[in-house]
This record gives C-alpha cells, structure tokens and sequence, in this order.
C-alpha cells in the first residue's frame, strides 16, 4: 500500500496506477469465477550475456531483441487462445535479470476449461526446460495482485520476507528505468476492461471534496453515485 497522496510523486504513478487496475482485474476474474495463473517466461541461453549458471552461449542479442521475441511469442500464444474460447484478462511486468536480459511476469485469468490449453499452448511457443514457469494461483494462500505486485513496483525483499529500506527499493526504481530508457519496451501491460485506463485518469483530476461524484462523462464513461 502507499498513501493517496503519494500517487502524484514520479516514481509511484505508473506504478500505483497499474496496481489498482490490477485489484479490478483480480476482483472482476471472482465475480466470473476465473482460475489465476502466475506465468514466468525467460529466454533461452543466446539472449544472456551473462548466465548465472552454465557456460555463455551469448549470440551479442541486445534487451530489445529479446523482448521483441518475448512479445512475439506471446502474441502467438493470445492469437491460439483467442481462437479456442476468446480473450482472457491479466497483467504483464517486464523485469530485466542483473545481466540485462529481460524476462517477463504474466498474471492471466481464464475459464476452467481452458486452463490445460493454456499451459499446452506455452509450452508450445517455450519449449525450454526452464522457459516457462506456471503456476495455479491458491486463493487460499495468496491474492493474485501479490504474485505481481512486488514487480510493478520494482520492491525486493530480503531473505527473511521484508522490505529492503526505501533508498535500496528507490536503486531499483533507478535501475528499472534507466534499462527501460535504453532499451524501450513497455515493462506493464495490462489486458482488462476496456477504458479503465480512462476512468482512472479522470478521478485523479476530479477536485470535487463532496462525498460522492454525481456525473463524470468522457468519451462515453459514465460513473453514477459511487
């Protein structure tokens, strides 16, 4: 959580934006009784120039390389399942390893019956041994906006579970946008109802101090008594 008031500053508006889209996405996937899946998707050995493990197989592919390929393959992947059952909804963070290779956490919802054509279809675009991380979201254990949320807003954690003090969570923010910078790449992309987007730009500009907003209308988004 981060105060209201902080929303304004730089370095929290794209993220608490993209966080309280999310939480409309987590609670829009209950009502239709949606199954999460927590998506890790890593490039194979040619993209790193670094590996952490094993000997360098780096074939001088930059950042953007490879989240063009990233995006290509999941855009394949959306493409085969748009075609057996039509769109699902979630979040996509990208987040670059130390050795600047960019790998990517994908937040989805979808229909029971289509979860094990999901997990066939990535296999199919990320046929690597450790390409492709999926795992169904416990409700019971954990929201599906915290599976993300440590990514959209760049905080890690030490090895106990808590916070690392703001002037290390605020290197990261730092170093996240100094590659996204260089390298380009839009690092969240959320896939949800359409205009959300819109309707939270316009609260944030609303100075009405009344307890509840009778109208808002904007290119058709209409918000009555909330």
């Amino acid at each position: 959580r981060i105060p209201f008031k902080d929303v304004c500053k730089t370095k929290y508006k794209l993220a608490s934006k993209s966080y309280v889209r999310l939480k409309g996405v987590e609670f829009y996937a209950k009502e239709l009784g949606l199954v999460g899946f927590f998506i890790t998707l890593t490039l194979s050995p040619e993209y790193h120039p670094s590996p952490k493990n094993g000997n360098s197989s780096w074939k001088g592919l930059t950042p953007l390389q490879g989240h063009n390929h990233l995006q290509s393959q999941w855009r394949n992947i959306q493409k085969s399942m748009n075609k057996n059952g039509g769109k699902f909804i979630g979040v996509r963070v990208e987040e670059p390893h130390l050795d600047g290779c960019p790998h990517w956490h994908i937040l989805v919802f979808l229909e029971e019956h289509r979860c094990d054509l999901l997990e066939s279809t990535i296999k199919t675009y990320f046929k690597g041994k450790n390409s492709a991380d999926i795992v169904r979201i416990d409700p019971s254990i954990a929201t599906a906006a915290s599976y993300v949320m440590k990514y959209i807003f760049n905080f890690n954690t030490k090895t106990d579970g808590n916070s690392l003090p703001d002037d290390e969570n605020h290197k990261n923010f730092r170093i996240y946008d100094a590659h996204s910078s260089t390298w380009g790449g839009r690092r969240i992309e959320i896939y949800d109802i359409p205009g959300s987007s819109t309707i939270w730009d316009l609260l944030r500009k609303l100075k009405n101090k009344e307890d509840t907003i009778s109208k808002i209308s904007e290119d058709g988004i209409k918000l009555m008594n909330f």
